[in-house]
């Protein structure tokens, strides 16, 4: 996945290094629920939850530079209304692997910038 490494310093930039960990400590923290409730969606095959739990991944990790798992999640949103369900499964499979690849490099980002 790629990730725009920059974005992060650039937050860091504007609002300090509190502000960054705090903002990454909150995607960390809701991230993978955010994820497990797209899964769920999939599995009720639930349209509407399915977008909106979509939608709930895009912003706050396209602030973190994280534009492939972003652009997936908008995607997955907009699918959702179409209900191509095999298509979707492949969709949340991807997004799934690229959160968490999103998370690891978080988790990486607040250990480089909380001192030991």
């Amino acid at each position: 996945m790629t990730i725009d490494e920059t974005q992060v310093d650039r937050l860091e930039e504007i609002g300090g290094p509190t502000l960054v960990v705090g903002l990454i400590d909150i995607v960390l923290q809701e991230l993978p629920g955010r994820i497990a409730g797209v899964r769920a969606a999939l599995v009720r095959q639930d349209r509407e939850a399915l977008g909106a739990a979509a939608h709930s991944v895009v912003s706050g990790t396209g602030h973190f530079g994280a534009f492939g798992l972003s652009d997936l999640a908008r995607e997955t949103e907009q699918a959702a209304t179409a209900g191509d369900w095999p298509a979707l499964g492949e969709s949340v499979t991807r997004l799934e692997a690229l959160a968490d690849t999103f998370l690891s490099y978080l988790a990486r980002e607040r250990a480089r910038r909380v001192p030991a």
